[in-house]
């Protein structure tokens, strides 16, 4: 290992200081001080000064041993602690004082860390800087020589009226920003010499690079360990099952209790938006020591604080390092989430999902303090972790809320389905009756009206003819009536199969048939090309329908003509088919009754029917998935159109 070797005039010995002893290079800046230097270029001079100055030389170079003895000292310190009593010591001896201290500043506080002194004096006391004279020299930056402190303003006498002071000397530790002070106490009137002076300066700055080399030390000791803190917090909340459970709660727990261990903050909680979405609630509050976990009781409403909620959406965090010096600059935007606690400094950041703020992370301390980039990350990436947890929870949510909601539905399906059933049932009982029970009545009657037919003499019969044809026409009607119910119940009953069908072939074998059975010519256009998909029977009854009706309502005109075809729609799927007629048309405020069951427009004196037709031509339209409408005017014909795909 390397040595340097330090030649002491007074020894004449060399005092040897090994490199492991150092820290830093502080040590060497030390060693380059005129005060230092000086004495050993003066070596060779020695034999040729006088007795007197060689005296005087002497007691310099054993200020010059003092002070490198407490380079040496300091140098293998571990903590600012342990430099107090070494100070102290130097301090006493270079002014060859009767007692000596080392002081401190924290905040607006001056703490005497160590003293040596023959009685105690302010040892781990603290007073407020500007009642102090060591805070007096730290705030002016000057050095301080009383020679008697009973006649000078700035001592408070009461203070050192028991103490053995009489004079003092104190020097600033640090000349720009003073972080500290040594003091050398005389118990008799006593004016410190310029070398005294001097030489507590010189050991002033000494201490002030001991002291910013392990204020330096600490904080990156410090800073490493918050930082392997951090990465396993990440770890954890990487790694937690609460992420994929989703569990908001223990997730937001598990944030509290990691940035109070990681920032070493007093308070931390976590706000999410209620399942309202309007004002953000306390999820979980936090407090050092001890993790105690509670639920703030309040709540807050983005337009209480548009400041605070604009600001974190915009830079995602709001920091404040000392609420009452930045008051005036942060009173709209913080202070909302833990300020009624009496906080003095925080930060808040945002939880943000699809560019929305969904929840704020707020961490707090009782005193002022600077809040580290490396603290805002750590919590930027916890409240990611939350992030994914929310995102987690309510996609969980919404499948509990699906399959809530599919359960409910198969439930009611379930009960439509067994109502159907019941209804079906039902149906089917009552198709049976109308086919067997009603028809036996109705053939009695029948049976009864021919045997009095056969059995009575023509003058009795001549007096029952009217009243046997009305019993005769309104039997028939009944069966008809019967047998038309009956095949609209087989209808809405029967499964569409559905095969390539040419309507315009179906159309004109239709037609030719009723124009056969017809006194009059009729003019029937079909247009050429017409072919679906549809159940052939189902579709040749509905047809038989629609054009029986336009040659029964067209009959009455000269020149009966009927249409059939397509008209052209915006969906190339759908096509709308149509029957025209000429005939005697019908009003559109009575369409609402054209499709009901055994609803006629005309009377049966006009033309006949059983009102059945239309009927059942709409519940095959339906079966097919389409629609049927029509369009008229009284006595300029009627327009049935109808699909067969459902248009949606």
């Amino acid at each position: 290992m390397p040595e340097v070797y330090v030649h002491l005039p007074m020894t004449e010995k060399g005092v040897v200081i090994r490199r492991h002893l150092f820290h830093s290079s502080w040590f060497f800046r030390c060693l380059r001080s005129p005060f230092l230097m000086n004495p050993a270029s003066k070596l060779l001079q020695l034999e040729d000064r006088s007795a007197e100055a060689a005296t005087q030389e002497r007691q310099v170079k054993t200020d010059a041993e003092i002070l490198i003895e407490g380079i040496v000292a300091m140098s293998e310190t571990r903590s600012i602690g342990e430099i107090g009593p070494i100070l102290c010591a130097a301090a006493r001896d270079l002014s060859s004082a009767d007692g000596s201290s080392f002081v401190m500043k924290e905040g607006d506080e001056c703490v005497y860390v160590d003293e040596n002194v023959p009685s105690p004096l302010f040892k781990g006391q603290r007073f407020p800087l500007h009642l102090c004279i060591t805070g007096w020299c730290m705030r002016m930056k000057r050095d301080v020589v009383i020679e008697d402190i009973y006649v000078d303003e700035r001592i408070p006498i009461e203070a050192y009226r028991q103490t053995f002071v009489r004079s003092l000397l104190v020097v600033p530790v640090g000349k720009a920003d003073p972080l500290a002070a040594i003091s050398a106490y005389w118990s008799t009137a006593h004016s410190p010499s310029a070398e005294e002076v001097r030489a507590l300066q010189l050991l002033a700055d000494a201490a002030e690079l001991a002291i910013q080399d392990k204020v330096q030390g600490r904080e990156s000791s410090d800073r490493i360990t918050r930082l392997k803190r951090q990465r396993s917090g990440l770890m954890r909340a990487a790694q937690s099952p609460m992420v994929g459970q989703g569990d908001s709660l223990g997730m937001s727990r598990f944030v509290t209790e990691q940035l109070l261990k990681v920032t070493g903050a007093d308070q931390a909680s976590v706000w999410l938006l209620d399942t309202s979405g309007k004002p953000f609630v306390c999820r979980d509050h936090c407090e050092s020591p001890g993790f105690k976990h509670t639920a703030l009781d309040f709540t807050l409403e983005r337009s209480d604080f548009p400041g605070y909620f604009a600001k974190l959406e915009m830079e995602q965090h709001v920091t404040v390092e000392a609420r009452e010096q930045e008051v005036d600059a942060i009173e709209a935007l913080i202070s909302p989430l833990l300020s009624p606690m009496g906080t003095i400094s925080e930060f808040a950041v945002g939880v943000q999902m699809v560019n929305a703020l969904v929840g704020v992370i707020c961490i707090s301390s009782n005193k002022a303090r600077h809040w580290q980039d490396d603290e805002i990350r750590f919590a930027l990436a916890l409240a990611s972790q939350l992030q994914i947890t929310l995102a987690t929870e309510q996609r969980k949510n919404a499948e509990n809320q699906l399959a809530e909601v599919n359960a409910h539905l198969d439930q009611l399906v379930r009960e439509r389905t067994a109502q159907l059933e019941a209804a079906n049932a039902e149906l089917d009982t009552f198709a049976k009756t109308l086919s067997h029970d009603l028809k036996n009545p109705i053939a009695v009657i029948e049976t009864n009206c021919w045997f009095i037919r056969d059995q009575c003499e023509a003058t009795l019969l001549a007096a029952l003819e009217r009243p046997l044809a009305r019993i005769e026409s309104t039997s028939k009607r009944m069966r008809d009536q019967i047998a038309a119910m009956v095949t609209l119940y087989h209808l809405s009953q029967t499964d569409i199969v559905r095969k390539e069908c040419n309507l315009t072939a179906m159309v004109k074998d239709i037609s030719e048939s009723l124009s056969a059975c017809g006194d009059q010519a009729v003019q029937v256009t079909i247009q050429e090309g017409l072919v679906d998909s549809a159940s052939p029977e189902l579709l040749r009854s509905a047809l038989e329908n629609l054009l029986s009706n336009a040659f029964k309502y067209s009959a009455r005109n000269v020149t009966p003509q009927i249409d059939f075809g397509a008209e052209p729609t915006e969906d190339d799927r759908i096509v709308v088919y149509h029957v025209r007629d000429n005939g005697v048309g019908f009003s559109m405020a009575q369409s609402d009754r054209l499709f009901g069951l055994f609803q006629r427009l005309h009377s049966a004196s006009q033309f006949e029917g059983d009102g059945i037709g239309l009927a059942s031509t709409k519940r095959i339209i339906q079966n097919h998935g389409g629609r049927i409408w029509a369009e008229s005017e009284p006595n300029k014909g009627a327009t049935f159109y109808f699909t067969l795909q459902n248009s949606t």
